[in-house]
């Protein structure tokens, strides 16, 4: 009888790991009605993502665009308009359909046809210090693209570059948690990749 009541306590604890792991947020670039201002790889941007997907919790830096690869994609827009797929792409985290700093404790992404080890995932807290940074080498993900994972406590913001041309197809991170008042960090406008340039001129 024991026996049996603690084979049932483990599958009701397996259960909630389960329910717990399922509060995973998956998002596309055709989540929330997207894709938004479709433009051409290697082509002139139409415009710039920025809140499009606020309503899942995910905003971006402004320098980014959505590509018909297929399938669509997220890439970066350099200094031109062009959306060349090899510019870094900047976002952050907010609690869902509002303006409030949030955080996540595991994000992965789905990043391109790219070479594995040639597209770093760099990831920062609230105050804009950088938490941790994994490469594509974690495997593939649905669109038959690369991984890059990482499970870290406070993530709030991410970039991602390379050295090889790529896209994003999709980001999925853990359940966020609002961060009440956050302090210095520059968000928009390319705040997170020039951080990233910075960081890399000092090493």
């Amino acid at each position: 009888m024991v026996k049996r009541l603690r084979l049932v306590a483990l599958v009701l604890m397996a259960g909630v790991a389960l329910t717990g792991s399922a509060q995973a947020t998956i998002i596309t670039p055709d989540s929330f009605g997207g894709p938004f201002c479709l433009s051409s790889p290697f082509g002139s941007a139409a415009c710039g993502i920025t809140t499009e997907y606020a309503a899942g919790g995910l905003v971006f830096d402004g320098a980014v665009a959505v590509f018909d690869d297929p399938p669509h994609a997220w890439g970066g827009i350099n200094g031109t308009n062009v959306v060349d797929l090899i510019s870094p792409v900047g976002g952050y985290f907010v609690m869902p359909s509002s303006s409030i700093f949030a955080t996540t404790g595991f994000l992965s992404v789905e990043i391109g046809d790219a070479a594995v080890g040639s597209l770093l995932l760099s990831v920062f807290d609230v105050n804009g210090n950088l938490l941790g940074s994994s490469l594509n080498d974690d495997g593939f993900g649905p669109n038959g693209r690369t991984l890059a994972t990482l499970s870290l406590p406070g993530m709030h913001c991410f970039v991602i570059s390379g050295t090889d041309t790529w896209g994003m197809n999709q980001i999925e991170f853990s359940e966020l948690e609002a961060v009440p008042e956050p302090t210095t960090l520059v968000l928009l406008g390319g705040g997170l990749v020039g951080l990233v340039a910075r960081r890399r001129r000092r090493s």
